[in-house]
This record gives structure tokens, C-alpha cells and sequence, in this order.
């Protein structure tokens, strides 16, 4: 199910999982999980809107917590990235590591 509202870049899926063309289920494991927030740590020049990020985000929504995204501190976000923050900021949290 695509949930998302008008104008919006990216979703977050919802209800049943679809299956790859092949019927394999993709899923993906955060980095790090505590009673308040799953944690993903990524080391690069430029991060994207990737499968990973919208399924962890998925996971903290689902669960109540907040998704940080732990990156150095040089690290830039594409621009369908910083819409999707924009969009999803109420659960993902971008922290730049120093």
C-alpha cells in the first residue's frame, strides 16, 4: 500500500509486503535498536533515498521510535533524500557524527 499524501516524494510502505518479481521478500536490519530509536550508520560523500533507509523507516514508525541516521559530518543529502526527511521528520532524525 503507498502511503503517500499528495506531493510527496517518497512512501513508506504499510499492510503486506510485496515480493520481488522473483517472489523473494526483501527485508533489510537497522545497525542498532534500543526501547527508543533504531539506529543506521552510513559512511558516504552523498546519501540517498535507499531501500534500507525506507524499510528501517518503516520498522521505527511501525514501532513507536525514532530512525537516526548516523553520518560524518561531510556527508550531503540528495535531494529526494532531504524530502523524504522533510516528509518523514516526525520519525527520521539525521545526526552528522564530528
Amino acid at each position: 500500500m503507498d502511503t503517500r499524501s499528495p506531493g510527496a516524494t517518497c512512501a513508506v510502505p504499510t499492510g503486506d509486503m510485496r515480493y520481488t518479481p522473483h517472489q523473494v521478500l526483501r527485508g533489510t536490519l537497522p545497525d542498532a535498536v534500543d526501547a527508543q530509536h533504531v539506529y543506521l550508520y552510513k559512511a558516504a560523500s552523498e546519501l540517498k533515498v535507499t531501500y534500507q533507509i525506507k524499510m528501517c523507516t518503516y520498522l521505527a514508525k511501525s514501532s513507536g521510535k525514532k530512525l537516526v541516521l548516523r553520518v560524518p559530518e561531510q556527508t550531503r543529502k540528495s535531494e529526494k533524500l532531504a524530502a523524504f526527511l522533510r516528509e518523514h521528520g516526525d520519525t527520521v532524525v539525521w545526526k552528522a557524527a564530528k
